[in-house]
């Protein structure tokens, strides 16, 4: 009697293990799975366009191979780990060849490690984006306990006020930037279709949705929405923050920045002289000449008024 009762505690225990490795890990990384698959779509997509393109910029193409690299190795820890769950954590249970735990207390010391080092470069990652690193992490066996808490508080923290702020510079000079094009008469006839797609391209571009995604990441972390919240916070959010930083490359080298367009329609809407003449052949033709000031100097541009 005493033996089937350690049996069905036994196998209480096995499924509820069960239970925890599907809803922390299985799910979570067939999330991650997902982004990673569509991170790999976008990045095979910007090398073709980086080889098609005459104006190549090399440290750019190289800061996007390094994210894609980086959520590569966070990819393969976290399959690492459900491996060593699903093929020594499990068995060992059920057939009980380590009485002493010691596959539970290897395995824990892999997931810590694992969800710092991904937490780390998801810092790292976005650091190296939004603004120079201005600091260096040192976490010699550090990686228990309440130090790991606090070093990556401090990462999540960081990088989210950097974003935040960032975020805010780049939302205030693309509104500017909208506010002066639409005064112009053919802006104000304009579609709404294409007003949308210029609010959707300065929503992606200034990061709002980013820096959303931060400060949600980092509610998740302090476990505001419990445990499961946390687990699955650390598998999405590693792929997002290599995902979008590529993404508004990929936009710039469209020539389809709302951001680019915006400062070069702001030359052309510098006010210049306007020269009214009249062919030598055809007096009855009117010409409009628009002489503009630019960088490479001065262009004109002569148009028929019908």
């Amino acid at each position: 009697m005493a033996a089937s009762n350690a049996t069905a505690e036994r196998l209480t225990g096995i499924a509820g293990d069960v239970k925890a490795i599907a809803d922390y890990h299985v799910f979570p990384l067939l999330l991650e799975s997902v982004l990673y698959a569509l991170f790999t779509v976008l990045v095979v997509y910007y090398c073709v366009q980086y080889w098609q393109d005459t104006r190549r910029v090399r440290g750019i193409f190289v800061v996007s191979m390094c994210l894609y690299a980086a959520c590569s190795l966070a990819w393969a820890l976290d399959v690492c780990l459900l491996w060593l769950e699903l093929y020594h954590f499990v068995p060992g249970r059920l057939s009980l060849v380590d009485p002493d735990g010691a596959v539970d207390q290897t395995l824990a010391g892999f997931d810590t490690k694992s969800v710092a080092a991904n937490v780390l470069l998801v810092h790292g990652i976005c650091e190296s984006v939004i603004n120079p690193p201005a600091f260096a992490i040192r976490f010699n066996a550090s990686l228990n306990g309440k130090a790991s808490i606090i070093l990556i508080t401090i990462a999540l923290s960081s990088t989210t006020i950097a974003q935040i702020f960032a975020t805010g510079l780049m939302a205030r000079k693309a509104w500017e930037h909208r506010r002066a094009i639409r005064q112009l008469p053919q802006m104000r006839t304009s579609p709404k279709q294409i007003g949308l797609v210029t609010v959707l391209y300065i929503v992606i571009e200034t990061g709002i949705i980013y820096t959303i995604l931060w400060i949600v990441c980092l509610l998740l972390h302090d476990r505001i929405l419990g445990e499961r919240g946390y687990q699955w916070s650390t598998y999405w959010m590693c792929q997002i923050a290599g995902i979008y930083p590529t993404l508004i490359v990929v936009i710039v080298s469209l020539r389809t920045s709302m951001l680019e367009r915006s400062n070069t329609d702001s030359v052309c809407l510098d006010d210049g002289p306007l020269c009214f003449a009249t062919t030598a052949n055809d007096s009855d033709v009117l010409h409009v000449t628009v002489k503009q000031e630019l960088s490479i100097g001065t262009v004109e541009h002569t148009y028929p008024c019908d």
